[in-house]
C-alpha cells in the first residue's frame, strides 16, 4: 500500500479476505496454501501473547507510579536560577 488510494485494496476485498480467512480457520478439509495460512494464523496467535506477556513482565519492573513533589522541582530550580546569576557569564539556558 502507499499513499495513493488507487493502490488500496476495496473495502468489499478486504471483507472478502477476512472472511476467506475465518472460513479457512474452522475447516478441516484444506488444500496446502490455506493450510499455510492457518498455520500462520496459529503461529502469529501464539507469538503475540508470548510477546504480550513478555512485555507486560519487563515493563512492570521497571514502572512505578510516584507522586512529583512540585515544591522540591520549585525550589531547586530557584536555587539554580540563584547560582547561575551568581556566576559571570554562565546563565540558565547554557544547560
Amino acid at each position: 500500500m502507499g499513499s495513493n488510494p488507487q493502490n488500496r485494496p476495496t473495502a468489499e476485498y478486504v471483507y472478502s479476505k477476512i472472511n476467506q480467512w475465518k472460513t479457512i480457520l474452522v475447516s478441516e478439509n484444506l488444500t496446502d496454501e490455506e493450510l499455510d495460512i492457518k498455520k500462520k494464523f496459529i503461529d502469529s496467535d501464539r507469538i503475540i501473547k508470548q510477546t504480550t506477556l513478555k512485555s507486560l513482565s519487563i515493563f512492570q519492573n521497571k514502572y512505578c507510579s510516584a507522586l512529583i513533589d512540585v515544591p522540591k522541582i520549585i525550589e531547586r530550580l530557584k536555587v539554580s536560577t540563584k547560582v547561575s546569576h551568581s556566576i559571570p557569564g554562565v546563565y540558565l539556558n547554557d544547560y
